[in-house]
């Protein structure tokens, strides 16, 4: 976020040179740039956040949790302050305290659809995840596109076995640019379950592209193409299947 809520002006030089240099991805010159102007000036909360942003980018969660709580000691009414901090907090796997700090967010702003998004990360990670899937599925009614979103609710709903609504989630997931090894394994999986098994077929071998040394893969589509009656080619991945799972098993030990 470039803005947060009403302050005092930061120091126009260095806060400006910040931004600009966090625009541009440049976090360890930004980083420096938003201490100095905190520094100029330590009671405006904007160069706070800008460092937590900065620290949060070069994944040092633990100084941007410190920093976002020095923006909440300043003002306490910045949602975004909250949701980061609790983004923070999740990849430190705190995810009681995520809650609480995202709770706080949408108490303050109740459409802020990441901070829902974020709740449901966490809700899920506790098992919670009847109150998990209601998040998801209000962030993408207010969202017209939120692939993270999609995955979300499609993970659930495939482990709770609605597989046709797995593959929705997952198509939508794959045709906004999430598309990796987890999403054609589950969408494969899926397709499998509702007597899909051609589709299944053209997931597993993405998903194979993906992790080609991954000898589960082969053994789930060779069982994929026993089914549609394929035996040269189920023959062919069951036995380089088993020949990877072995290396695997090899290498372990």
């Amino acid at each position: 976020m470039d803005e947060v809520g009403p302050g005092k002006t930061v120091s126009a030089t260095a806060y400006q040179k910040a931004r600009e240099l966090a625009a541009v991805q440049k976090n360890e010159a930004a980083l420096i740039a938003y201490e100095e102007a905190f520094r100029q000036e330590p009671t405006d909360f904007k160069a706070a956040f800008g460092v937590g942003l900065m620290l949060q980018r070069l994944h040092q969660h633990s100084e941007a949790i410190a920093a976002f709580t020095q923006v909440l000691d300043l003002h306490s009414g910045v949602a975004e302050a909250y949701y980061s901090r609790a983004v923070s907090l999740q990849k430190l796997e705190r995810h009681d305290e995520a809650l609480r700090d995202l709770e706080s967010a949408l108490s303050l702003d109740p459409e802020y659809i990441d901070a829902m998004y974020a709740r449901g990360v966490s809700l899920k990670d506790f098992e919670r995840y009847e109150e998990a899937l209601n998040e998801y599925c209000k962030v993408l009614s207010r969202a017209a596109v939120y692939p993270p979103a999609s995955h979300g609710r499609a993970t659930i709903r495939h482990m709770m076995g609605d597989y046709a609504g797995a593959i929705e989630d997952f198509t939508n997931c794959i045709e906004h640019g999430l598309d990796r090894y987890d999403v054609r394994l589950l969408r494969g999986l899926a397709f499998e379950r509702t007597g899909r098994p051609a589709e299944a077929i053209e997931d597993f071998t993405r998903a194979i592209s993906f992790r080609p040394k991954d000898g589960t893969t082969y053994i789930r589509r060779w069982h994929a193409y026993k089914e549609i009656g394929d035996e040269a080619r189920a023959a062919e991945d069951y036995q380089i299947g088993n020949k990877l799972m072995e290396k695997t098993s090899t290498d372990k030990d």
